[in-house]
């Protein structure tokens, strides 16, 4: 085969696998083609992933950022800088295994029109309430979100050159590459992969948090326009109350009586109203982060052992 192949990974706290990833990636690669390079993306790692991954004889291109910018932003980096017709972007904890790429290799040659054969979890890993997150978050953004993503989405995918050069298009700061998959279009399908558990997540519970967080406020409007629905019904009721209560004083001069109606209607107004400058506070964030055009990341260092 002449065409070209770039592997695409990210490195944060990858001592422990780097090594034996390369050489996984290279059994696969020498498979298909011999115009390959590996490019990893040090996400500001703090262990000596770098320097391990430089041991390597393989073709391979580091590229280092001057601090962690987090996991999307070093994805969508590594993409920027393959120079291969077809990518294959897969994390490098070993979790899903480089020989993948044989198998989505396989797929796409059986599927020609398709642009991107991507990886589902058959079953999601971790324990109950994991997992039970993890599907709740798929069920909420996909309720409100246009953009619908498949649930249990993996990292590892293989892409066209066209499909990667219209991804690295899009240049939000605000990332969430699950949906930019999606909004990316051309034709896309799935393959069924078995994820191992081979280390520990650096994604704490807050991590996870503000990656659903931003995910939904990035692809979605809905969360403004059920609070105007909401403040509509409440307005509503409000109204429908205060007329009961007029007609009764003019009609049987029956009295406002107590102040317990009075706390319970402040309280739940100042609710609603928190609530409602907390949500569109975020959507104004998200602007005023992006209308800045800031670079969504800083290069410390390349090192370049490629050929292509």
């Amino acid at each position: 085969m002449n065409q070209s192949i770039s592997v695409v990974s990210t490195l944060y706290h990858s001592s422990q696998t780097v090594g034996s990833f390369i050489k996984q990636c290279e059994k696969s690669l020498v498979k298909l083609t011999d115009r390959y390079e590996i490019i990893l993306i040090d996400d500001g790692s703090p262990d000596d992933s770098v320097e391990k991954a430089r041991k390597s004889n393989a073709p391979i291109k580091i590229i280092s950022f001057s601090r962690n910018y987090g996991h999307h932003h070093a994805m969508m980096a590594g993409l920027e800088h393959a120079s291969g017709d077809f990518i294959f972007l897969i994390d490098s904890d070993l979790e899903e295994s480089p020989s993948l790429l044989l198998e989505f290799w396989e797929k796409l040659q059986k599927n020609l029109d398709a642009e991107m054969i991507f990886g589902v979890q058959d079953r999601r890993k971790g324990k109950i309430t994991e997992r039970i997150l993890g599907s709740l978050f798929y069920r909420i953004f996909n309720f409100l979100s246009e953009v619908k993503i498949p649930s249990n989405l993996l990292t590892v995918r293989l892409m066209t050159r066209r499909f990667v050069d219209s991804l690295i298009q899009f240049k939000e700061r605000e990332l969430f590459i699950g949906g930019v998959w999606q909004i990316a279009g051309f034709k896309q399908i799935p393959l069924l992969v078995h994820k191992a558990s081979t280390s520990k997540t650096t994604y704490t519970l807050k991590n996870k948090f503000d990656l659903a967080l931003n995910s939904i406020t990035s692809f979605s409007s809905k969360p403004l326009v059920l609070l105007f629905k909401l403040s509509l019904f409440i307005n509503f009721i409000t109204f429908a109350y205060v007329g009961k209560t007029v007609y009764f004083w003019i009609t049987y001069e029956e009295p406002i009586l107590g102040y317990s109606s009075l706390i319970i209607s402040i309280w739940m107004f100042g609710g609603l109203l928190l609530t409602a400058t907390s949500v569109v506070g975020l959507y104004l964030s998200k602007v005023f982060i992006e209308v800045k055009k800031r670079p969504r990341y800083s290069i410390k260092e390349i090192y370049d052992n490629t050929n292509l």
